[in-house]
């Protein structure tokens, strides 16, 4: 593979563009043809990339057909409004996510030098009146402290002009039009009347960006780094994370916590204080017993540890008092006998979930990037008090938890730290897919237990939602703990799974097959106990486990002549000699793709656009590469 080949694919590639945009524009060409005036948004084309458009203007014939071209003549008053908001909108949004000083000054500078030295008068006029002499615009650029700002500031600026110079065009209204998911969008002509008077200079009904709920900032801000930038789609930003319900200063957040760490402060629970719950209960008759211990006649494995979940949100007071008051009964010798695990109630849009903004919660946006957090720490720590300490550490300011800008004490990298976690690894599990997936996850679980509210715990197949005293959840610790006891063992024939919301993991999947397959020459009780452990302990479903029975089945082969089949010798080393082709083969394609697209990119990338390689993904204070992010798509 040499350059010319990379300049064939690139020229290849081009031709197949050009011909796309072609069909767009024919199915799209206004049959006003060369009268239609150049309005946002339309495609724009060069002489360069259309030789055959030899005008400046509406292109009627040729590859350009339907498309405004720039070639060699000067531009008009449309086409240099059209370039230069363009020019300034495309600045904005790949502006660093926080501006430095300098890089403050330099965008102010830029706005100003359009108010003064403007090619077209008239426009410059226009931006002069509404940049110097309406308070709220002159207040709100000088307020601009971030891409954020800057960004929607020229949204705000731009539909403004557009509303005074042309009253009859549509606003840019993209992102208001659906603040919440699963909310059902607003039509757009109501939407266009409703907040034309926002966007009316001088006016006491002007839109301020100040007051725009943090929601609604994310959302606008998505639908324009989706038209401007090439990465835009679905971006959280930091705003819409910012705490919603404060508890109003200092000496307040003081008390709470103090209230708290009371909670907490109590001796730690031994099982021996369980025995009296335990002869309550053997002196109940049968139906009593199961309306007690709903799950007592139901076969448990051997061994398995006691099943409690509680169900909390991020930022919830009663939530974060609840797993206070939990923690002297659970943390010291109670914690080997309790299956203990915490998850969120929250709602999820319709579809798979793309990005944080797709789930909503009581307490904000914020509340949703904390529960991440805190179901990235225990899916990174299963069994481990690491992660408990980390959920009590955010409680401790839980109307910030997981927020970045949290005090030094309780945001989520000190709150890691102080609990021996892995900071780096548990913010890139909680800004990326595997945050989406156990927020998914807790969904689900939150339904299928029909819990209604938070907090709620969860034991001995029953559930109790609301917000309990340090007594009852003692006595419940004890409880659970007593009618496990009474739930029979299963016989080592008896098959266990994991339940059917554990997360699938491929590796964890791949380690069972292996298992399986080698456990076919073990005696059956043998076979059947090792396998129930390694069920449990690997998150095996039932559903995986027939899975993992069909690969198996699909890759043995058939003997010629034998009723029976290969061998089971020859059935692992086949199944293995197949997977080492497959694992080889799929590098080998992997690593032809990676050299043919370098060599491409080395040919006939300009370096200026190295720059656009690398942006930030606004999900605090971590940045991922484009070309090996996920593609997250979202239509407004």
């Amino acid at each position: 593979i040499n350059a010319e080949y990379g300049d064939c694919l690139w020229n290849a590639m081009a031709k197949a563009l050009a011909w796309l945009l072609l069909a767009s524009a024919m199915v799209t060409a206004s049959p006003q043809g060369n009268s239609r005036q150049l309005l946002c948004g339309d495609e724009i084309c060069s002489v360069k990339s259309f030789p055959a458009a030899n005008d400046t203007g509406w292109q009627s014939s040729g590859a350009a057909k339907g498309m405004f071209c720039l070639n060699q003549a000067p531009l008009d008053r449309e086409t240099l409004g059209h370039v230069s908001w363009s020019f300034l909108h495309t600045t904005a949004a790949y502006l660093p996510t926080k501006l430095t000083p300098t890089k403050k000054k330099a965008f102010l500078d830029l706005v100003h030098a359009v108010d003064e030295i403007y090619a077209c008068s008239l426009c410059r006029d226009h931006f002069q009146a509404l940049i110097r002499e309406d308070p709220i615009v002159v207040r709100e650029l000088n307020a601009i402290d971030s891409a954020e700002d800057a960004s929607l500031w020229l949204w705000k600026v731009h539909n403004m002009v557009t509303h005074t110079q042309h009253p009859n065009r549509p606003l840019w209204l993209k992102g208001l039009n659906q603040p919440e998911p699963g909310v059902p969008t607003m039509n757009a002509s109501a939407l266009q009347a409703g907040f034309a008077p926002a966007f009316t200079q001088n006016s006491s009904n002007q839109i301020r960006l100040s007051t725009l709920m943090p929601r609604v900032r994310a959302e606008v801000y998505d639908a324009i780094l989706q038209r401007w930038r090439a990465a835009g789609g679905r971006v959280a930003v930091p705003s819409m994370f910012a705490p919603l319900y404060p508890p109003g200063n200092a000496t307040v957040e003081k008390a709470t916590t103090a209230l708290l760490k009371v909670d907490s402060s109590g001796p730690k629970m031994k099982a021996s204080q369980c025995s009296l719950m335990r002869q309550e209960l053997r002196q109940l008759n049968s139906s009593e017993l199961l309306s007690t211990c709903p799950n007592v006649k139901r076969a448990r494995a051997p061994g398995s540890k006691v099943p409690l979940k509680v169900f909390t949100m991020g930022r919830c007071p009663y939530c974060a008092a609840t797993m206070e008051t939990l923690w002297p009964f659970l943390s010291g010798e109670m914690w080997s006998r309790f299956d203990f695990k915490n998850r969120y109630v929250l709602q999820q849009a319709p579809g798979a979930a793309t990005s944080l903004m797709d789930f909503v919660s009581v307490h904000g946006a914020g509340e949703v990037l904390a529960d991440a957090y805190e179901l990235c720490a225990q899916y990174q720590y299963p069994g481990g008090l690491e992660w408990y300490k980390f959920v009590r550490c955010q409680d401790e300011t839980y109307w910030a938890a997981g927020y970045g800008r949290n005090s030094a004490k309780h945001d989520p990298k000190n709150c890691a730290h102080g609990a021996g976690i892995d900071y780096a690894n548990l913010a890139k599990c909680a800004n990326g897919p595997m945050a989406l997936r156990l927020l998914s996850e807790s969904v689900k679980e939150v339904e299928a237990a029909n819990i209604a509210g938070a907090p709620a715990i969860e034991f001995a197949g029953r559930s109790i939602v609301g917000m309990l005293s340090a007594d009852e959840l003692g006595d419940y610790v004890c409880m659970a703990l007593a009618c496990h006891e009474l739930q029979p063992e299963s016989s080592s024939r008896s098959a266990s799974f994991a339940t059917e919301t554990s997360l699938f993991s491929e590796p964890n999947q791949n380690a069972y097959r292996a298992v399986l397959a080698s456990s076919d020459k073990m005696e059956k009780n043998d076979a059947t106990a090792l396998l129930n452990k390694i069920r449990l302990e690997l998150g095996i479903t039932a559903e995986d486990h027939r899975r993992a029975r069909q690969m198996m089945q699909q890759s043995k082969p058939v003997s010629v002549g034998s009723g029976e089949g290969s061998s089971d010798d020859s059935s692992v080393v086949s199944a293995v000699v197949f997977m080492m082709l497959g694992v080889a083969m799929s590098v080998g394609v992997v690593v032809g793709m990676f050299v043919v697209v370098k060599r491409c990119r080395d040919a006939r990338e300009m370096p200026e656009r190295a720059a656009f390689r690398r942006i930030p993904n606004f999900v605090y204070d971590s940045q991922m590469e484009l070309d090996t992010s996920p593609r997250l798509s979202y239509t407004i």
